[in-house]
């Protein structure tokens, strides 16, 4: 009995030794989104799938240059990754995969930004809400 009580406080102490000297990054919070537009010509068809939860963003028409912008309540991110499909005019139907964050470096509510950029990349940022 005493190898069993040494053990399980030694196992005790590196826990808590470990998770006092790497104290956990704050989960993401998110007050919203943006689907920016880096492109000089419009896009159609614009569709975001949240994986593994399934919430859909869907835009007919997304204008040059411009933001589609979606503010909701406060809540931590619940998907790791982003579907995207669009139909580019100049390139024909796009597609493509992103991960998202899933710890963040502030602790503050954050809006998750994707950027289309004209050769087919989305990119992924956070800003802190306004």
């Amino acid at each position: 009995m005493p190898v069993f009580r040494s053990t399980f406080a030694l196992l005790a102490a590196a826990f808590l030794q470990t998770s006092c000297m790497h104290p956990r990054t704050p989960p993401v919070r998110l007050c919203g989104g943006v689907v920016r537009s880096a492109a000089d010509y419009d896009l159609e068809d614009v569709r975001v799938v949240h994986l593994p939860s399934g919430r859909a963003i869907a835009i007919n028409h997304l204008l040059a240059g411009r933001d589609f912008e979606l503010g909701f309540a406060e809540r931590e991110i619940e998907s790791d990754r982003a579907a995207f499909t669009w139909l580019d005019p100049r390139h024909g139907p796009r597609e493509c995969m992103v991960e998202l964050p899933r710890e963040s470096q502030v602790d503050v509510s954050q809006r998750l930004i994707y950027t289309i950029t004209p050769e087919g990349v989305v990119t992924v940022d956070l800003t802190p809400c306004p």
